[in-house]
């Protein structure tokens, strides 16, 4: 079966069916909307914005319940932030990736825009495998580290990155993760396989996260 088979398997079976769903339409583009922001700050005022832009009108509530079955459902999954300097998640805000990448490739026309987004997502679903918490990390100043990973009470912090094209790139994927104020190990996790370790940040190259038992 396709995954793009899967995906309306679970859309109408999962969703429609088990939340007696009437307003298909909007469920399929809500759906489609969520799929395409993968990995990018959610929040149920600018897709009604979207919506509205396209002539189709709805409720923040109806838009935040449709959230709700998707996660439910197991399509969506989400990454809530973590404030690095008070140690503790934020009630507010957080991002979502999808259980399987494979329905952005199936469903959304590629985007050279999104791989790093994508990446990220692979990143984000393997470290749940693995048994760690994951948050999205915010440092005081509201610069962003990908993922917050926390085990036994033992953090690891990793940042995400398609490709490093200059000096000045690596410098700006690792600044986040230099202005977190404990010491655990930071790790940057690119396409690369050159070794951009710096300043006791420790790089990863994809296939090699993949392939290994640990960070």
């Amino acid at each position: 079966m396709a995954l793009k088979d899967i995906f309306n398997s679970i859309l109408f079976e999962d969703v429609v069916s088990r939340f007696k769903i009437n307003n298909i339409d909007l469920l399929q583009r809500f759906t489609r909307y969520m799929i395409s922001s993968t990995g990018e700050i959610f929040s149920s005022k600018s897709i009604k914005n979207y919506l509205k832009s396209n002539n189709i009108y709805t409720s923040q509530d109806t838009l935040l319940k449709y959230n709700e079955y998707l996660k439910q459902s197991f399509l969506i999954s989400k990454c809530k932030c973590f404030d690095l300097k008070g140690r503790k998640e934020m009630k507010i805000l957080g991002k979502y990736y999808l259980t399987d990448h494979g329905f952005y490739h199936s469903l959304i026309e590629d985007n050279i825009l999104k791989v790093t987004k994508i990446l990220e997502n692979i990143v984000y679903v393997e470290l749940l495998r693995r048994g760690y918490k994951v948050n999205v990390g915010r440092n005081k100043d509201n610069s962003e580290v990908d993922f917050v990973c926390e085990k036994s009470g033992k953090y690891k912090y990793i940042q995400v990155s398609y490709r490093l094209t200059n000096e000045e790139t690596l410098n700006r994927e690792i600044t986040p993760l230099l202005r977190i104020p404990d010491k655990y190990e930071s790790i940057l996790i690119t396409s690369e396989k050159h070794d951009f370790s710096k300043e006791g940040v420790k790089h990863l190259n994809i296939i090699d996260f993949l392939c290994g038992d640990e960070l």
